[in-house]
């Protein structure tokens, strides 16, 4: 039986290679896209199933848990959504700092949590059930030695905290969470 992932945020860039990448691996993939009717190279690319998901918004990704079925068993889980608002430390508001930590860190999390029955379907039938997030080294405190990025790097950083402590709570029920970092998105 061929492994089953999940993409959110496969309508472009590090999203829509990763759905060629398994595509050519012989997974069947599943994509999630805020707007899939504009998502034309998604739709060339002819996935199992592509979904509206805005991470955003809670009500969209319980409909999409719905749509997706609580019976489809998700061998891989990728969160690969995330947006990052250019703003300096004076310009920076309270809006775009909240925008960021709602669609890095909270709706990740969200989307995952409204999937685990999903998840541990997989983990009853197979030995390969991976929850990954996108992170970036922006989140490393150690690291930061540059400053700006407010908001984005506290809402990575968030990411990590959320990432460590669902993998704790998701390794008894054989599930693993991985952290990624992709490095700089070029598109």
């Amino acid at each position: 039986m061929a492994k089953r992932v999940l993409i959110m945020g496969a309508n472009r860039g590090i999203g829509l290679e990763l759905v060629k990448h398994y595509k050519a691996l012989g997974w069947n993939v599943v994509a999630a896209v805020r707007n899939p009717s504009s998502a034309t190279e998604l739709q060339s690319l002819e996935p199992e199933g592509i979904f509206a998901l805005d991470v955003a918004d809670e009500a969209s990704i319980a409909a999409a848990a719905t749509a997706i079925g609580a019976d489809a068993r998700i061998d891989m889980l990728i969160n690969n959504t995330g947006i990052i608002v250019k703003s300096s430390l004076t310009k920076t508001t309270k809006a775009d700092f909240l925008r960021q930590l709602e669609v890095n860190t909270v709706g990740p999390f969200l989307a995952t949590k409204a999937l685990m029955s999903n998840l541990k379907l997989a983990a009853k039938q197979n030995d390969l059930m991976i929850a990954a997030f996108l992170s970036a080294n922006i989140a490393s405190i150690q690291l930061n030695t540059q400053g700006r990025y407010h908001a984005y790097r506290a809402s990575k950083t968030a990411l990590n905290g959320i990432a460590k402590t669902l993998a704790v709570d998701m390794e008894p029920r054989g599930i693993s969470t991985v952290l990624l970092h992709p490095r700089l998105r070029q598109d």
